[in-house]
């Protein structure tokens, strides 16, 4: 995202209890901005740019930076990576999650 202009706040592959599968979460100012459709193209054009093809894609859920989830998750972990899970963050349980990047 980095390398493709996309300046990100929060990257992690999480698994949430509300959908019980992995998938690769993001916030970011610029994506709030954007909302809806045109925050997914700004991803899709990141991703298009670091040369992945669309079939190697994982799922990917964007996040608002004024979420309870975020605004929590910001507060109790920022600049420290490594893994979670098992405990409600916000108004979600996490049931794991590989911490990429919080600031």
């Amino acid at each position: 995202m980095d390398a493709a202009g996309l300046k990100v706040n929060v990257a992690m592959w999480i698994n949430l209890a509300e959908f019980d599968d992995w998938r690769f979460l993001l916030a970011a100012r610029s994506l709030d901005k954007e909302q809806g459709l045109g925050a997914h193209r700004l991803v899709d054009r990141a991703i298009r740019k670091a040369g992945i093809l669309i079939e190697d894609t994982p799922l990917i859920k964007i996040d608002s930076m004024t979420s309870r989830f975020i605004r929590d998750l910001r507060r109790r972990y920022a600049k420290a990576g490594g893994v979670l899970g098992g405990r409600s963050v916000g108004d979600r349980y996490v049931n794991g999650a590989y911490v990429n990047r919080v600031t």
